[in-house]
């Protein structure tokens, strides 16, 4: 039973320290990555209780097919400290597309596992040992918001509408 429980305790940490690791990489990544704002296509209004954010898109795929989406109401769950999710009505297809899993604040990502749009201010659960904000599993970067200061200010759930600014 001993030796069942080292081993176990072994898998465990090796788990631990695989994480942290890939936390570590996918930040030094995000460095690197220079996602522009598309001229092409629209600013986003999102609305939520008394709070309206602009979302500029990014020019890829995944942000033309968001768009497709529009008008588009969602309910939004605050991800622990840092982030916003929401289930979109459409799935999106991704393929072929870049993923990652961290962010700046102020970026909006599809979450491909859930199919949501995910909103970041901060660190997330995913989170393990920076501030920066993680997925827990691979997403598509769809844009950033142009001022994100009131985003933790919103109840844990809130509905929010989505349109295209005119």
């Amino acid at each position: 039973m001993k030796r069942l429980f080292q081993i176990l305790f072994f898998v465990f940490l090796a788990g631990i320290v695989t994480a942290v690791a890939d936390e570590y990489l996918e930040t030094a990544r995000l460095e690197e990555i220079n996602d522009s704002v598309s001229s092409s296509l629209p600013v986003v209004t999102i609305a939520a209780e008394n709070a309206v954010f602009e979302l500029e898109l990014y020019d890829n795929a995944a942000a033309r097919r968001l768009v497709e989406q529009f008008p588009q109401k969602l309910v939004m769950t605050r991800r622990g400290d840092g982030g916003y999710y929401g289930a979109l009505r459409e799935k999106i297809n991704v393929s072929g597309i870049p993923t990652r899993r961290a962010y700046k604040p102020g970026e909006a990502a599809l979450w491909i596992r859930e199919n949501a749009l995910y909103l970041f201010f901060g660190p997330t659960p995913a989170s393990l040992t920076t501030d920066t904000p993680m997925m827990a599993s691979a997403g598509v970067a769809l844009g950033r918001l142009k001022s994100f200061a009131e985003l933790d200010q919103l109840p844990s759930v809130v509905e929010v509408s989505l349109q295209v600014e005119k």
